[in-house]
């Protein structure tokens, strides 16, 4: 945009609005939609007759819903407004053409923006002291913000298909050369989830707002939480909105996941021992330094954050716990379902225009709840997300989180302990008695084992909408007391069991046998002892067991510290003759 258009871009608008007097209503009505969409103001006019004369254009447009010289003099001269005729002279002189009116209204609003951010600047500067110079400046910041936002949304909002034909085209291209030219088979068009099973249904996180609902305390902050020491660990840059509790609780969990400590017992009175795990991985997660939280649960707030975080830190994603307590400035006595549902919308356009992926935890509905308290079981649907019907309706992508309520009744008679680990697995290869127990060390395990197996959670992860990828129902075993979810073994058998005097076929081979897990913690080699977890990793789509075995033993190779549990074979790679631990 040069200079001319820059400077006469108020007498080209007005020049379009007299020019349309002679034409159509069609041609009026699209040139009126056009400063509407645009949001244009008296205010952006310095002139003020040609504040007066756009007022009162408007003015008579939404009373007539058509315009003519003689009702937009009359209303013009009446706020004593003087020289019409030979305003409209000049304006008719204009040359101003109604097929340009997008391209004159986006140089209007740079103009008026340019202005205020110049009076704005100087006011500011007037009333900054030693004494209030960080508020000034976080105040600065957010009015700056919302000039920046303006000025993002300048255009016409038409484009071509050929603007998006370059960066897709790359896109694609860039997707083949990594996978099938470098076999990086973990390569995404998007951001990863930490389990592989979650990246063949989305074929990564694209910019959008994804939901993760579930009933309270059933998980959601728990795969959130994960994701995002994941994310911390991949050196990927990313915001949390932390609402439904304080930032130093939800920051606790970082390392009870990163160094499989129990936050309870942390919270209670640890160990020295598990107080150093703690530590350490506070101090691990810390020094990655690619998470930011914040508490702040106002729209608005979230926005100028989101956009600060995603402009300036370089944020790649938000995650928001949750979305139903996301408030408006503007509320007041506002119905509940009204309240999601525009801070619904207002989340989604946050997402589209910083091109960012916002995950979005959500409460289920009370009325699903319901059911599962008589006694149905049930499965949570799309009509399942509490408060507003446009959380299913706005989102790109919807999972579910809920427990498979048969398999964990059966669980309370028949724990998992092959699944358990914890201080007395350690401390029984730490002075080599595993295989070699005494009845009294054998039973002081089993009880311990026992305790950690009764409080697991099996979980269904259902991907019930998903505008990009897949739809799939997977099981993950939930680690309640290390906010830990894991995912379990989707090929595994249903079993016939006897619980609660009945015999009733479940999916127990499904959840007691982990397939896939991202993270390497000393405690591991006892899954891999028990047969719990076979295999730390899972073949990728389109990958060999060569490139499998390969890419395995290069992630292992990056954790020496880390025990792991080897079986030796006979001769014939069958038969097993013993066993061994080794770094």
């Amino acid at each position: 945009m040069d200079a001319k258009d820059f400077a006469s871009a108020d007498v080209m608008v007005l020049g379009v609005l007299a020019a349309g007097m002679g034409s159509g209503r069609e041609t009026l009505a699209y040139t009126m939609s056009s400063i509407e969409k645009f949001g244009v103001k008296g205010d952006w006019f310095r002139d003020p007759s040609h504040r007066r004369f756009f007022e009162a254009a408007t003015a008579v447009w939404r009373e007539q819903r058509v315009l003519d010289p003689f009702h937009i003099k009359k209303r013009y001269e009446a706020d004593d407004g003087q020289g019409f005729v030979s305003l409209f002279e000049e304006l008719m002189e204009s040359g101003a053409i109604d097929v340009h009116i997008d391209h004159y209204l986006n140089a209007l609003k740079q103009k008026a923006i340019y202005g205020k951010v110049h009076k704005m600047t100087a006011e500011w500067l007037a009333e900054m002291t030693p004494d209030n110079i960080g508020i000034q400046i976080e105040d600065f910041a957010k009015r700056l913000h919302d000039y920046q936002e303006t000025l993002a949304d300048s255009d016409s909002g038409l484009k071509r298909l050929s603007d998006y034909l370059e960066n897709s085209i790359a896109k694609k291209k860039k997707l083949h050369e990594e996978r099938f030219v470098n076999h990086n088979w973990e390569y995404l068009d998007g951001l990863p989830w930490p389990w592989h099973c979650m990246n063949e249904i989305f074929a990564g996180l694209k910019p959008g707002l994804h939901v993760v609902a579930a009933l309270a305390s059933q998980g959601k902050s728990t795969m959130a939480a994960d994701l995002s020491v994941f994310w911390n660990s991949r050196g990927i840059k990313h915001g949390i909105v932390c609402i439904d509790m304080a930032g130093e609780q939800y920051a606790d969990r970082y390392p009870s996941i990163m160094e499989r400590v129990s936050l309870a017992k942390i919270n209670f009175g640890g160990s020295a021992d598990d107080i150093a795990k703690y530590e350490r991985g506070y101090q691990r997660a810390a020094k990655l330094n690619n998470v930011w939280i914040t508490e702040e649960d106002g729209v608005k707030t979230i926005e100028y954050l989101c956009y600060r975080g995603v402009k300036t830190l370089g944020w790649q994603a938000v995650i928001i716990d949750y979305l139903q307590l996301v408030t408006l400035e503007e509320q007041g006595q506002m119905p509940e379902y009204t309240r999601v549902q525009r801070a619904t919308q207002a989340v989604k356009r946050i997402a589209k225009r910083l091109k960012i992926p916002i995950i979005c935890l959500a409460q289920l509905s009370r009325a699903f709840e319901k059911e599962l308290r008589e006694g149905k079981y049930a499965e949570p649907g799309l009509d399942s997300i509490g408060d507003s019907a446009e959380i299913a309706r706005a989102a790109f992508t919807i999972t579910t989180l809920y427990y498979d309520i048969d398999v964990r009744k059966y669980w309370k008679e028949t724990p998992p302990t092959q699944l358990a680990f914890g201080d007395r697995n350690d401390k029984a290869v730490k002075y080599g008695i595993v295989g070699r127990e005494t009845a009294e060390q054998m039973e002081a395990r089993r009880s311990g084992q026992m305790s950690l197996a009764k409080s697991f959670r099996p979980m269904w992860v259902e991907v019930l909408k998903n505008q990009q990828g897949g739809h799939g129902k997977l099981p993950f075993v939930m680690y309640p007391g290390y906010f830990l979810f894991r995912p379990g073994n989707i090929e595994g058998e249903d079993v016939e069991v006897t619980f609660g005097g009945k015999q009733k076929k479940l999916p127990v081979g499904k959840f007691e046998q982990l397939c896939d897990d991202w993270t390497y913690t000393e405690q591991d080699w006892w899954l891999e002892m028990t047969n719990a977890m076979p295999q730390r990793g899972c073949k990728l789509m389109g990958e060999t067991y060569a490139e499998m075995r390969q890419r395995m033993a290069k992630e292992r190779a990056a954790h020496p510290e880390v025990k792991h549990f080897v079986r030796e074979y006979a001769e014939n790679g069958r038969e097993v003759v013993g066993w061994h631990i080794e770094n």
